[in-house]
C-alpha cells in the first residue's frame, strides 16, 4: 500500500515561502533577507587527541522545510521503508541545528570497477563503521538540544520534532543514535590519499612516471 506521508504537499510552507518572496522583493525585509546558515561552530568532542584539533562543527539553519521526493532522490530518506520520513504532523516553521562529524574515523574506500572509463566506479564510504564517530556525533546532538534550549530562544522555540515510530525517549542516547544511524547523510567533503610510488609497491596507485593509475 501506499506509504504514509508519501504525498504530502505543504501548503503551510507554500504559503510561507509566498510570503518570503512578496517581503523580499517588495519590501527587502522577511525570512529570505537572511543566509541559509546564520551560524556555525567548531568544537571538539573530547574522543579524538587535542593535537587533532576539532572533529565538530555545527551549522545554524533558519529555515526547516519537508520534501519527501526530494529527500528521498538526495538523500534516500524514503517512507515505504521508514515512516518518520513521512511525517504528517511536520512544523511549516522552525530552525535546523545542523551537527556535522568533520574528523570521523571510520574510512572508505574508491575503487575502479574495470578497465572501461565508463563504468561508475566502486564507493564504500564506511559511515559510522567505527563506534567513536557515533559518540561524537551524540555528543554534537547533545550540543545542539543544549542550544536549541537556551535561554536566548525562549519564547521563539517550542519542543524538537520527535519521531513518533521510535520505542525510545526522545533525548536518550538510545534514541539520539537510532536518529544518528537512521538520518545521518553525507554533505560531499571527501577527502583522501593516492599512494604515487614504485609499480612493485603493492599500495601504490599512481605511476609517479606516467601517473597512470594502475
Amino acid at each position: 500500500g501506499p506509504a504514509a506521508g508519501a504525498n504530502i504537499v505543504n501548503t503551510k510552507s507554500i504559503i510561507t515561502l509566498l510570503q518570503g518572496l512578496v517581503q523580499y522583493f517588495v519590501f527587502a525585509q522577511g525570512l529570505l533577507m537572511l543566509p541559509l546558515v546564520l551560524g556555525m561552530a567548531f568544537f571538539r568532542s573530547g574522543i579524538r587527541p587535542k593535537q587533532d584539533g576539532n572533529d565538530l562543527q555545527i551549522h545554524y539553519v533558519p529555515y526547516l522545510v519537508q520534501d519527501v521526493k526530494q529527500d528521498k532522490r538526495n538523500y534516500g530518506y524514503d517512507p515505504e521503508v521508514n515512516p518518520r520520513f513521512g511525517l504528517k504532523n511536520f512544523p511549516d516553521r522552525g530552525v535546523n541545528i545542523v551537527a556535522s562529524l568533520v574528523r570521523p574515523y571510520s574510512k572508505g574506500f574508491v575503487k575502479l570497477r574495470s578497465s572501461n572509463p565508463f563504468d561508475h566506479p566502486i564507493i564504500d564510504p564506511h559511515y559510522l563503521e567505527d563506534e567513536r564517530d557515533v559518540e561524537m556525533l551524540k555528543y554534537a546532538y547533545k550540543k545542539c538540544r543544549e542550544i536549541s534550549q537556551a535561554p536566548s530562544h525562549t519564547g521563539f522555540l517550542r519542543d524538537e520534532v520527535p519521531n513518533p515510530y521510535s520505542n525510545h525517549k526522545v533525548g536518550s542516547d538510545a534514541y539520539m543514535e537510532e536518529t544518528i544511524r537512521e538520518c545521518a547523510l553525507t554533505i560531499y567533503h571527501p577527502a583522501g590519499t593516492a599512494k604515487m610510488g614504485p609499480l612493485d609497491d603493492p599500495m601504490t596507485v599512481v605511476d609517479p612516471a606516467s601517473l597512470k593509475v594502475r
